[in-house]
């Protein structure tokens, strides 16, 4: 993105274009002086020394005598153009980078303001120069108001006569001049210079020219005085560009201090065009710089609280990472050492690279996945526990058998407690069983055997009540009891009619309406665990069958008898059920 920019000078193209190639005058108005150059195409230009910065030697690339030449360096083509305007003249300054450089948005506006800078201090300058070589008024070209006229006073006109001619009042000086000496003199003539063609003028007495230059003395007294109230504006404004210019020069130093210093006095005079942005530049700057030497201390809380003001500035962004990075990396530690992992995991974990930060939230880790565990184990989260201890970190923490052991235990213990509370008493009973002496556990398994009920039909369904019956008959002196349930069909579906505990050598009678039925016995020796479960895993269980091919049992209006294991020989078929469809 090129650079442009102009300034309109009250002189001459040709006036202008010398003052441009006038090396001693550049460090009156460009930052940097110009020692020497030979203004040419293939030329150069010698800048001098300054400010700490090296002499270098410049190309001249394109010349153009009186209007233009293109100055390059490494970065940018300079390029200086006059044109006539008017009785005066447009100085214009094009600025190109090259070689990949470019200007940011912000440095594009300081450049540009910059370079608006030293056109208008080199017009000011170069009016003031032209103004100083301009021609005066000759006061001696006046005529005296006092002189005869047959006299002139011209000495543009003067030429040499062959012979004096005298005036009346010369000749009487010239008789006078035979006289004794002891005779008073006559007074000096008056005149001045005779216009007379071809004749040399007389000469003048010396002390009789006094009155010229006293007019002279008062013409440019009046001129001095009658522009005064010209030039105050002009010095103002001289000054103005040149503190300006100054300042611009310390800021691009990253002498934001000076540059202040220098912008404050200058809004003691009005400001300078972009003055006031510029100031607000340069405070960023010192907060930027104020920064940089917090964070070279360690204050870095201090450097991010002041960066966090001039978001976007230069590289305050990468700055205020790193600290916010350094932060973290503190406060992880500090949590830490207070024993807070988890937290302490998530700040390390933003904290950039430091020689430890692995092997710290590696630590972070083992321990955090350690609290979390012991959280969700005071929870009663035993199974979620068991997820965390199951994984990588989990497997690192330095208890981790007991801790699987606690969880294995406490999660059987909670899933007994569960069938217990469901009444899935045999469920339970194998679960407390297998925790030993776990907690109350040998306790729990004793509450989960049931007391076994009296020969009773334990259920019916109202809805089934009927003029047929049908008594049931285990064996007697067996020591089995047995649990038995009748079902209806209908349809696909299996209806429970009713349910029936018959103790040792006792039998029971069920009525119910005809119908096509299922039936289902379950017999024990041992322990009764409720009618979900009734005698656990050393039960059998059976679906009686009424032919080698079905299960349905047709039942019409009268009575009817079921023995039970009575005969291998009977009309009635049994087939294994699992407990669990029972």
């Amino acid at each position: 993105m090129d650079i442009r920019v102009s300034v309109r000078i009250n002189v001459p193209p040709e006036e202008a274009w010398a003052f441009l190639t006038d090396v001693t005058h550049w460090q009156e108005w460009y930052a940097a002086p110009v020692a020497e150059a030979d203004w040419k195409a293939g030329g150069y230009v010698r800048f001098a020394e300054h400010d700490g910065i090296l002499a270098s030697t410049v190309p001249i690339g394109s010349f153009e005598e009186g209007k233009s030449v293109t100055i390059s360096d490494r970065w940018a083509d300079d390029i200086y153009s006059v044109r006539p305007d008017g009785a005066g003249c447009i100085l214009e300054k094009c600025v190109t980078p090259k070689g990949g450089a470019n200007f940011t948005q912000a440095g594009y506006a300081k450049e540009k303001a910059k370079q608006q800078g030293y056109l208008e201090q080199f017009g000011t300058l170069c009016e003031a120069a032209y103004a100083a070589r301009a021609p005066k008024s000759e006061a001696a070209s006046e005529r005296p108001s006092d002189l005869p006229e047959w006299m002139t006073v011209n000495a543009t006109e003067m030429v040499k006569t062959e012979e004096p001619v005298e005036t009346p009042k010369a000749q009487e000086a010239s008789a006078s001049a035979e006289t004794p000496k002891t005779q008073a003199p006559t007074p000096a003539p008056q005149i001045i210079t005779v216009r007379i063609p071809a004749q040399e003028p007389p000469k003048k007495p010396l002390s009789k020219k006094v009155w010229i230059p006293a007019v002279v003395v008062l013409l440019l007294a009046a001129i001095a005085i009658l522009s005064i109230p010209f030039a105050k504006p002009f010095l103002e404004k001289q000054k103005k560009v040149s503190l300006y210019n100054k300042a611009v020069t310390r800021m691009e130093k990253e002498d934001y201090e000076g540059a202040l210093d220098t912008l404050e006095d200058l809004s003691k005079l009005g400001g300078y065009d972009n003055s006031a942005e510029l100031t607000r530049y340069c405070k960023k700057g010192v907060s930027l710089q104020e920064a940089k030497a917090q964070i070279e201390d360690g204050e870095y809380r201090k450097a991010y609280e002041a960066l966090e003001k001039i978001p976007g500035f230069k590289d305050a962004d990468d700055y205020r990472k790193t600290c916010l990075e350094e932060i973290n990396y503190e406060d992880g530690v500090a949590l830490m050492a207070a024993g807070d992992y988890l937290a302490a995991e998530e700040k390390l974990s933003n904290s950039g690279s430091h020689a430890d930060t692995a092997n710290l939230i590696e630590e972070c880790q083992v321990k955090g996945i350690r609290q979390k565990i012991e959280a969700l184990m005071e929870e009663g989260k035993y199974s979620e526990a068991i997820d965390l201890l199951d994984t990588e970190a989990g497997q690192k923490v330095d208890d981790w058998a007991e801790l699987r052991k606690e969880c294995d235990n406490a999660t059987t213990y909670q899933e007994a407690d569960e069938a217990y509370q469901d009444g899935l008493y045999f469920t339970a009973y194998e679960a407390f069983r297998s925790l030993g002496d776990y907690k109350d556990s040998a306790e729990r398994m004793k509450k989960c055997i049931q007391t076994k009920p009296v020969t009773r039909e334990t259920y019916h369904n109202s809805a089934y009540n009927g003029n047929s019956s049908l008594k049931i008959i285990p064996p007697k002196d067996d020591g089995s009891y047995t649990y038995f349930k009748i079902y209806i069909k209908k349809g696909n579906e299996e209806i429970l009619v009713s349910s029936c505990f018959i103790s040792t050598g006792g039998t029971i009678t069920v009525r119910m309406p005809a119908g096509k039925y299922i039936l289902k016995v379950a017999y024990g020796y041992g322990d009764w665990f409720g009618e979900k479960e009734m005698f656990g895993s050393k039960g059998t269980y059976q679906r009686l069958q009424s032919s080698d091919t079905s299960d349905i049992f047709e039942i019409g209006n009268g009575d009817y008898e079921l023995t039970l294991r009575s005969s291998s020989n009977g009309n009635v078929g049994t087939k294994d059920e699992d407990r669990s469809g029972f």
